[in-house]
């Protein structure tokens, strides 16, 4: 064999999924043949490759400017950026070059469907034989290590000239016509970018007043932007008016329903979050010794989902998940299962800390009246949760033309396909439909999703199974407002609300003393985050809220 003149490295392994989905092993099945293969090329070919004239790597846009649901991929791309840096700096042959989209051959050929034209990252698809020129443009310069090229998006002059709410996301996209694509592909499969998200988030809150979580602005299309807009004009025609529950903005389970846990840990009945205590530790101690904090967390049940919260807190915080395997198919049955963790920790004069977040909140005044009756004392926080809260935001996210239990079924299926396996949903729609149980659905889904994804069947089938049955707990729930609460509650409510309710979300109905309420800044998850949330569970009440 003669001597080796040039090394390309075009390999690519894409495992694309929200952060708080990403694995250890996504992170190494697209480290392999990027970021890993290049580090042995470039440790054997400094040996084995003196004659070597160029050492090429293809890198990504999503590497220079970020791509939501790449954060793996965009690392992998920018350690082997990293590594041509290196070589360049020691006088070694070195180039990579960041890509935009690539039409005609590649993964994006491959993903486009009807020859439509495509956005990725603020990118149009630039042709193989335009992809061959530059390059060659490329390999003779020596000044630059890392080069890109790509066909920037036209952008119209200004979002803010836009006049509807679909020509500003239009604009910010940098689509020519909204003909040349499909209503129902969501924003990110037309090529938005983690900064395109941002805009669009920040531009939608400040010239229209709606509110979308980054998830909801993933799972975006064009038509729901089209019925938003619409809503919107309605709205400002028609006179200032109580709205009605089938008024207000479709919010849809991702809004009770964020993430997936970590299978290994879901098990646990209970589990220690890190917080200032003890230097985050997650090792638990006898709530005799150190000042706790019960956290009944959200529909998800797990601990990882309240973390933003403990994190500021000054206690240890223990965080009681939902047994996914369990019996309990009601609000009341679920509770005394918490309960008797709860009890198992106090001494017998001990007050208790409970915190009860988003549906968490129905299982923390259920506890609350177990605790009263064996004449406990303590103190109560609900962050964005009670019951009325809780049913509301439920028969939203459900409302639709079928059934309200098979429309339950299908719903809480397709925002589980969000979160384990993105995918086009229109053809799973239509077969979810088709079958009559909620069996026949599940074993669909879970026939559906490749073997591939991190989750096992069966935790993927209890995963389900447990939502299915706590959502049909929050419609069932009677709750019995009577007033006979003797426990001062607080409630925390976020800032930005799309619920027509009144201040206290109707909770004093459940209490003798009328309940505390502030707002922070926020949303419904951000709330979570916010210091001023910590800080409110930390202090006593103050002589005004007694």
């Amino acid at each position: 064999l003669g001597p080796v003149s040039t090394i390309f490295n075009l390999a690519v392994v894409l495992k694309d999924a929200l952060f708080e989905n990403q694995t250890e092993e996504d992170f190494k099945a697209s480290a392999g043949p990027k970021s890993i293969a290049t580090s042995l090329l470039d440790k054997y070919s400094r040996k084995m490759c003196p004659k070597l004239k160029h050492f090429v790597i293809f890198s990504s846009v999503s590497c220079g400017r970020g791509n939501a649901g790449q954060t793996n991929y965009g690392m992998s791309n920018s350690v082997m950026e990293r590594i041509c840096e290196i070589r360049h700096s020691e006088g070694l042959p070195a180039l990579a070059v960041e890509w935009g989209a690539v039409g005609e051959v590649g993964l994006v050929a491959d993903m486009a469907e009807d020859n439509q034209e495509v956005v990725i990252g603020g990118t149009l698809q630039q042709k193989i034989g335009n992809c061959l020129e530059i390059l060659d443009d490329l390999l003779t310069q020596k000044k630059h290590p890392i080069v890109s090229s790509m066909v920037v998006a036209e952008k119209r002059a200004s979002s803010s000239n836009a006049g509807t709410i679909v020509d500003t996301v239009i604009n910010i996209l940098g689509l020519r016509d909204l003909k040349t694509i499909s209503l129902h592909s969501t924003l990110a499969e037309l090529g938005m970018d983690s900064m395109m998200a941002v805009e669009i988030k920040q531009t939608l809150e400040r010239q229209f007043e709606v509110f979308l979580t980054p998830q909801d602005i993933r799972s975006m299309t064009f038509a729901k932007l089209q019925e938003i807009g619409s809503s919107d004009d309605k709205e400002n025609k028609a006179d200032a008016e109580p709205k009605s529950i089938n008024q207000v903005p479709d919010v849809g389970l991702n809004y009770l329903i964020r993430a997936v846990g970590e299978e290994s840990s879901a098990y646990n009945s209970v589990m220690r979050i890190p917080s200032l205590c003890e230097n985050g530790s997650t090792v638990e101690q006898p709530a005799t010794k150190l000042q706790t904090l019960f956290v009944i967390p959200g529909l998800e049940g797990i601990s990882s989902m309240m973390e933003p919260l403990s994190k500021n807190l000054n206690m240890q915080v223990l965080c009681l998940q939902y047994d996914i395997i369990g019996t309990a198919t009601s609000i009341e049955e679920m509770a005394a299962s918490h309960y008797t963790l709860i009890e198992q920790r106090l001494s017998a004069d001990q007050e208790f800390l409970i915190v009860g977040y988003s549906f968490g909140g129905l299982i923390a005044i259920e506890v609350l009246k177990m605790l009263e009756n064996n004449n406990r004392s303590g103190k109560l926080w609900l962050i964005d949760s009670a019951p009325q809260f809780l049913k509301m935001t439920t028969e939203i996210a459900i409302r639709g033309e079928k059934p309200q239990d098979q429309e339950i079924q299908v719903q809480l299926i397709l925002r589980f396909l969000d979160l384990v396996w993105p995918h086009n949903k229109i053809d799973f729609i239509n077969d979810l439909y088709q079958v009559d149980s909620w069996e026949e659905r599940l074993n669909y889904f879970i026939n559906k999703v490749p073997d591939d994804v991190v989750y096992s069947k069966d935790y993927q089938k209890q995963l389900l199974s447990s939502a299915y049955i706590k959502l049909k707990a929050i419609i069932n729930y009677d709750g019995k407002p009577n007033g006979s609460l003797k426990t001062r509650a607080l409630l925390i409510r976020p800032t930005e609300h799309v619920l027509p309710i009144s201040e206290d979300y109707g909770l004093s109905e459940y209490f003798k003393s009328a309940v505390i309420v502030h707002f922070v800044e926020g949303n419904h998850y951000s709330i979570l985050e916010n210091k001023k949330t910590a800080e409110l569970i930390s202090q006593p009440l103050s002589p005004k809220d007694l």
